[in-house]
Order: structure tokens, then C-alpha cells, then sequence
């Protein structure tokens, strides 16, 4: 254990409570108690020294932001500016260089149907660190004082809080507006308001016209992103107690007009007896991309589950050209029936905590998995607002961790996974001893054996209904109860938990979910699992995903700067058996127009890796640079639906050909070698050669009679929703 990381959460917290944890709890007979670490875990459980630890609590940034950057009218982070010249409320944004704003933010009220507009005010910079800024202001609207407070973090998150002031006379609506840039907001993605296929497709699409967001959806984190293919920006809020709003069907309005699109949060909306009394609104925003993409991380496909079960499929994982990323031990099987499986014997662990039931024999196998493939990095399952019940630390805590009613007790869930798979439980996050106990939790053990990182699932963290809680339970101004989740509070155990990992292992990997304002400490992003509602085993992936939507950020690492992974989410037919071969094909022809990497999941697993994980490793598409299909003219096939997505290194180009047409395609593949390869000379492109992607055999090029470029043809045939690659060196 390393002393600079833990010497501080040890000291002074050696103390016995007054209900400590039972050293004999049956719960305890999940692990191998003749473990050595084991039993010091223990005693550190027993002496609970997670309590009102400090790990991860200071002021450092880490890899790969800047610290924060401030003068008096502008904070900087890591490619974006706060631009608020002396005024209280923003008056321009940039990502990238790019300004974000339309004009100022501003505060509008509606008054006797007719809008007033806030004054700019004034505000300052009242705290700085290396790792937030804290900016401070006041202005003034129909008669209201207002009072702002931005919290602006290293990775771009910003808190806004502001402190609306009484009014004495009427008002209908006030609202907070950004005004962005048309051509900044072209795209948008947000949470799914339901869970019916029209709801799921509904994530993400292009901005055509106005649109208005209605009441939250109670499972799911709330935000929302506004993009273009560069850069784009993200809002998100905890929930609505304080917002003087009698109907949320307009809680947040998208008003589209040639030159900007104004986001409105109408926090005041025919408030009771149409009066403001005092109140506090809370949101936070960040800009994308959050982080620099690291595209080295492209190449590394994501394996898990029981891949190293089947000898000959871990095999070829671990003879791949680049190392993957490997998820361990996800689940928690029960006691008698992980006894007989031995695979999963020493390593399995329950969910939501990386506690090994044999941390010295578990760490053996990491050092397999390692000697068999050098690079290898390995992270453990975790989730978010979840809890396995198989944790006598959770249960012994129960009645103040838990999230929900659930009785919880050690004798009754010990019974219930003797015989079958753990139960994850919610947590309240609200509560600041989980809060210490996850993180103290996490990094312990990520340090004793060796993790590279976590894969955080289920990130949709949830309100508190702890029947303990009464203090928790949120209302609005009309007596209804309103979900408040806790996103600041499980915002800060990530950022705890990542900047202590990394600070000790730089090379360690986040894998996450598309969640902001969790996203920037997601080196990977895994995403598409609720589109098993849609594909499954009802349609191809070519069938809902047009070629437009690879602009979305759902689908676009460069974006947001994580690089994402699809998640395979078929099913029955598609998944496994003749038809899979095709399905899978349409999903691959899909990916290869995307940047996308991929998750080796529900798919057919063997054409996954033979004709889209294996090519893309050999060819190094980390180090190339990604040319999408419509921002090129360099290769082309003159067939309606079929595209060209270029992958240029400087000594070799890749060119994915795919045919979104439900039928076959024969015809002629058009190259301007002259364009993609610009730095070498008319006689060199001569020399240029042809190779099938896959089989790497030299296929048949012909150069066509040309004065302004030096074109070649090649003749293609490509199947129905199926692709070709094609590499020119």
C-alpha cells in the first residue's frame, strides 16, 4: 500500500464505531479469508478507515487537462475560454477557438407577454486554484436582483448557481438563455424520455426545427448536447425543487432560428399567484470536447465476460496485432455455483467492488493475462449509484447507505447468495460516509493488485428514497415530490477516484458510459446498450443508423474526446446462428464508416474479430488520420448509398468501402492517388500498389486517363449492407 496515497485516510481513523462491522458476518465467506490481503482488508473494514478520508481531495489536475488559467476577464482550461469581461453573466464561450455564442448569456423575463432583457451587472473572480476557478456576480431584471456563481473545473465543467431575488409584482415566465451559434448547434443528443423504440431513437438526431424538453424522465441523468462534427456543448441539472414552475412540459426550449438556436430554461413558469418569492437554481454546462482524444486508445477493442472460457476465441484475442482492454469479472454467481467454475473461482468478485475472492491468486492471473499479451491493461466492472448486496460493509451500513426501502439485513442476503447471483442495491449518494467508503474502496484495492482502471456501468444516478432520509425527499412549490439526484456528489467519488489511479498509473483506463458531466473522466466510452430495443433481433444496425447520423456524438469520438466503442446489442437470431453473419456484416459496415472501436459483445463473434478488430490493429488505425465519408472527394464509388471513409497514414491509406443498399453492388472504386497521397510525386504514385484489406492479396488497379489528377479505378463488388477495405501503399 503507498503510503502518499493512504498514510493521511489512516491516521486518525482507527476508531470503533458504535456498531462496527461483524467479523464474523457470514458475508464475509464470499472471500477466501486465509487471504493475507483479505484479512488486512478486513481490519481495515473493522476499524473502519474509510471514514471522512481525504483521498483524492486536493488540488492537482491531472493528465491530460491544464491547470486552470484566469485574468480578469477571462478563465481558460484546456482548449475552451469563459469569456466574462467584468459582466456577471458569460458574454462568449469558445471551444477549440471557436466562439460558441450567438451573444451573451442573458436572463429574460415575460411580463404582461412581452420580454425584458437582464442588465450585463458586474462580477469578479472571488477564489482560484490550479484546479477551479470560483467567479462571482450580480445584475438585475424587472425588478429582480439576481445574484451568480460559476464554479469552473479543470476538464471544463462549470456549476452555475444563481440566486433569483423577490419580486413583488406579477411575472409569467423567467428563464435563463444561451444563445449558440447556428452552425455550432446542428446535432443534439440527450437522455431517452422513455424506454419505446420512438423514445430511444430520439437520443440524437439533427436539429431542424424547435423543440422542447418536458418533464425529466426519473431514471436517467439529465442532460442534454448541442454539436456540430467539432465541438458542441452540454447542459445538465440534479432537478427542479427550486424551479417556480406550475407544468413541466417546457422545462427546457430549443428555439431555431438561420443564425442561432437559443437554449431557454424556463426556471420561473406561472409561478404560484404569479409571484417570485426567493429562490436558488442550480445547472452545470461543459464544452466539447472535454479532453484531447487519445486515439491510441482506437485500436484497443474491449473484451469481457467469459471470452477466456472458450480456449480457441481467448487465443485469438491475445494474438490480436494491438492488446486490448480487458473487463474482469464482472458478476457475482453465488457461492456454490462460482465453487465450480473455475475460471471464475479466484477472480470473481461481487459487483461494485474490485475485492478478488483471492486477491494473491487473482493477481497470478493478471500476470497470465499480461505475459500472454504484453500491453494488456485490466480494468475491474464497478458501477455508479450501485451496490452489490454481498458487501458486509454495505449491509453492516445499511439502513444509512442504502438508496431505496430494501430491508437489508446479514443473515437474509447471505442466504440469497449462497444459492444464486448478488443483488445490486441502490445507495443513497447523498450520503457523504458511502460517498468516502466507494472511493477509499475503489483505490485500495485498484492499488494492492494492480488495476489499470474501472469500467463504470449504469451511471444513471438516482434520487434518494431512503425511508431514513425524510431530509432527502425534494418538493416543488406546489407540494409535488420531485426526483433530485445527486450528480455533483458522484461527479466528485469519479473525479476522486480518477485523479488517484492516475497519479500512481498514468497508462490506467476509464471506460464509461456517454453520461455527462461523468464523461471527461472516461478515457473509453462504451455505448448503443439501450439500442437493443431497437436491433435485437428486429433489424440491422444499416436500418436505423443513416450515414448522416455518424455526425452525432453518440457515434463521433472527436467530438467530445473519448474514444468510443459500440456495444453490439443483437440478439437471438442475429446474435447467434446463419443469420448472424449478415447482421453482423451490416453492423460492421456501419462501424467502419465511424470512428468507432468496438466492444467484442452480442454479435458473431468470429466475423467481428476476423474482419473489423484484426484489420483495423494491423493496419494501426490509432495513427491515422479519419477522413469521414462527406468530407472527401478522394475515393468514390458513383452508386447511390455507397460511401468511402478514407484512414490515411503518411507510407499507407486504408479505404472502407460499405453499401448501405439492401441489395449487392458491382461497379468501379474511384481513387485520386494524387489526394491521398499529396507529399509524393507523380512518379512515386505510379508505384502505388493495391492490396485487399483482409486477405492483403493485390488486387487488379488500373490507372484512368487523367491530365488534372492521378486517378485509378478498381473493380468492386460489394454484398447487400456489407462493406470492403481496401489498402493503397
Amino acid at each position: 500500500m503507498k503510503k502518499s496515497i493512504f498514510a493521511a485516510v489512516l491516521i486518525g481513523a482507527m476508531q470503533i464505531s458504535a456498531a462496527p462491522t461483524p467479523a464474523d458476518s457470514p458475508l464475509w465467506q464470499v472471500w477466501d479469508n486465509s487471504s493475507p490481503m483479505i484479512q488486512e482488508w478486513q481490519k481495515l473494514m473493522q476499524d473502519e478507515a474509510w471514514k471522512d478520508n481525504t483521498v483524492g481531495i486536493d488540488h492537482t489536475v491531472p493528465h491530460p487537462w491544464t491547470e486552470v488559467k484566469s485574468d480578469a476577464g477571462k478563465i481558460s482550461v484546456w482548449g475552451r475560454d469563459y469569456i466574462f469581461d467584468g459582466k456577471a453573466l458569460p458574454t462568449q464561450l469558445t471551444s477549440q477557438g471557436v466562439k460558441m455564442l450567438a451573444s451573451p448569456v442573458r436572463f429574460v423575463a415575460l411580463i404582461d407577454g412581452k420580454w425584458e432583457t437582464s442588465a450585463p451587472g458586474s462580477g469578479k473572480i472571488v477564489e482560484s486554484h490550479p484546479d477551479q476557478v470560483i467567479y462571482q456576480g450580480e445584475t438585475t431584471l424587472a425588478g429582480m436582483k439576481i445574484k451568480t456563481r460559476f464554479t469552473i473545473e479543470f476538464d471544463g465543467f462549470v456549476w452555475m448557481e444563481y440566486t433569483i431575488g423577490k419580486r413583488d409584482a406579477k411575472v409569467e415566465r423567467v428563464a435563463l438563455e444561451f444563445p449558440i451559434n447556428r452552425d455550432i448547434a446542428q446535432w443534439y443528443r440527450k437522455q431517452s424520455e422513455g424506454f419505446t423504440s420512438k423514445a430511444i431513437k430520439d437520443r440524437w438526431g439533427k436539429l431542424t426545427g424547435n423543440k422542447t424538453l418536458g418533464p425529466l424522465y426519473p431514471g436517467w441523468a439529465t442532460d442534454f448536447c448541442l454539436h456540430n462534427d467539432k465541438v458542441g456543448i452540454d447542459f445538465t441539472c440534479e432537478g427542479h425543487a427550486k424551479w417556480l414552475v406550475k407544468d413541466l412540459k417546457r422545462r427546457s426550449e430549443w428555439i431555431v432560428s438561420d443564425k442561432e438556436v437559443i437554449v431557454r430554461f424556463n426556471f420561473i413558469d406561472n409561478p404560484p399567484q404569479g409571484m417570485v418569492g426567493r429562490t436558488k437554481i442550480d445547472l452545470g454546462f461543459n464544452m466539447m470536447p472535454f479532453r484531447p482524444l487519445d486515439r491510441e486508445l482506437m485500436s484497443r477493442f474491449i473484451y469481457s465476460w467469459e471470452a477466456d472460457l472458450e480456449p480457441h476465441k481467448y487465443k485469438d484475442i491475445v494474438t490480436m496485432p494491438y492488446p486490448p482492454v480487458r473487463i474482469i469479472s464482472p458478476y457475482y454467481w453465488g457461492l456454490e455455483a462460482a465453487a465450480k467454475r473455475k475460471s471464475f473461482h479466484d477472480g470473481c468478485a461481487p459487483y461494485a467492488i474490485p475485492a478478488p475472492r483471492n486477491p494473491e491468486k487473482f493477481i497470478d492471473y493478471l500476470k497470465k493475462l499480461r505475459t500472454d499479451r504484453p500491453g494488456t491493461r485490466v480494468v475491474y466492472y464497478a458501477v455508479g449509484d450501485l451496490h452489490t448486496e454481498a458487501d458486509p460493509v454495505f449491509i453492516a451500513n445499511a439502513e444509512d447507505w442504502k438508496g431505496g426501502p430494501d430491508k437489508l439485513d446479514q443473515d437474509t442476503v447471505y442466504g440469497l447468495i449462497s444459492k444464486r447471483r448478488g443483488v445490486l442495491r441502490k445507495s443513497c449518494g447523498l450520503t457523504k460516509d458511502f460517498r468516502d467508503y466507494k472511493v477509499f474502496c475503489l483505490t485500495w484495492w485498484a492499488d494492492k493488485v494492480g488495476l489499470d482502471g474501472f469500467y463504470w456501468d449504469n451511471q444513471s444516478f438516482t434520487a434518494c428514497n431512503n425511508p431514513n432520509h425524510p431530509h432527502h425527499a425534494a418538493y416543488d412549490c406546489y407540494g409535488r415530490k420531485i426526483m433530485m439526484k445527486p450528480i455533483l456528489q458522484y461527479r466528485e467519488v469519479a473525479k476522486r477516484i480518477y485523479k488517484t489511479i492516475k497519479k500512481n498509473n498514468p497508462n490506467a483506463v476509464f471506460i464509461g458510459h456517454e453520461t455527462p458531466p461523468y464523461s471527461p473522466f472516461n478515457d473509453m466510452v462504451i455505448d448503443g446498450e439501450v439500442l437493443r430495443r431497437i436491433a435485437g433481433d428486429k433489424q440491422y444496425y444499416t436500418r436505423f443508423v443513416a450515414p448522416e447520423d455518424y455526425n452525432s456524438v453518440l457515434f463521433n469520438s472527436h467530438i467530445d474526446g473519448t474514444a468510443k466503442s459500440l456495444l453490439p446489442e443483437y440478439a437471438g437470431k442475429f446474435h447467434v446462428g446463419p443469420e448472424s453473419v449478415p447482421a453482423t456484416n451490416a453492423m460492421l459496415a456501419m462501424l467502419w464508416m465511424s470512428d468507432l472501436n468496438v466492444w467484442i459483445s452480442t454479435c458473431n463473434g468470429e466475423i467481428l474479430r476476423s474482419r473489423f478488430v484484426r484489420p483495423r490493429a494491423e493496419f494501426g488505425i490509432h495513427d491515422s488520420e479519419f477522413i469521414p465519408f462527406d468530407k472527401h472527394e478522394m475515393a468514390f464509388v458513383e452508386v447511390d448509398k455507397v460511401y468511402c471513409t478514407v484512414f490515411r497514414k503518411k507510407d499507407k491509406v486504408m479505404v472502407a468501402v460499405t453499401n448501405y443498399n439492401q441489395t449487392p453492388v458491382k461497379d468501379t472504386l474511384v481513387v485520386d492517388l494524387a489526394a491521398l497521397f499529396p507529399h509524393l510525386s507523380t512518379g512515386d504514385l505510379y508505384n502505388i500498389k493495391a492490396y485487399d484489406g483482409e486477405s492483403h492479396a493485390q488486387v487488379k488497379m488500373e490507372l484512368a486517363p487523367s491530365v488534372e489528377a492521378c486517378l485509378a479505378e478498381i473493380p468492386v463488388e460489394v454484398g447487400a449492407e456489407n462493406f470492403r477495405i481496401f489498402e493503397f501503399k
